[in-house]
């Protein structure tokens, strides 16, 4: 299994010091989101009841998002901080309606990337252009 980290010397010996326990890890992360049902769990939640670091449960969560095992489930709940923070459900659990309001909610921020990149590339005379021309 690869472990990301930059190229400085210190992130690879953290990537290397992990990797035998990423497995162990991930399932802990799993069985965590997975015991909380179609209630989910954030990450917050989930370093709290784990004892993680923040780094560790979010990147063990963010790895079984890539292995399609667990997905946003379109909900957002508070945080220790008060912050709001992306509900976690396993796909197991998912619904038909969580998988689609997931699949809707990634499409609806892939649009706004691309609308926000092409924006911020824009001309300020080409934006007052487009507000003009909006407003007509």
């Amino acid at each position: 299994m690869k472990i990301a980290h930059s190229n400085d010397t210190t992130s690879k010996a953290a990537a290397e010091s992990i990797a035998a326990h990423v497995p162990t890890l991930q399932e802990k992360v799993f069985d965590e989101i997975e015991g909380w049902g179609a209630y989910g769990a954030t990450d917050d939640e989930i370093e709290v009841s784990l004892e993680l670091t923040h780094q560790t449960a979010s990147a063990r969560r963010r790895e079984l998002v890539k292995a399609g095992k667990v997905i946003d489930s379109g909900r957002t709940r508070k945080t220790r901080s008060g912050c709001q923070a992306i509900v976690w459900i396993t796909t197991e659990g998912a619904s038909l309606e969580d998988r689609e309001a997931a699949r809707a909610k990634r499409k609806r921020d892939k649009v706004k990337g691309q609308i926000t990149r092409k924006l911020r590339a824009m001309s300020h005379d080409d934006l007052v252009s487009l507000l003009a021309y909006m407003e007509e």
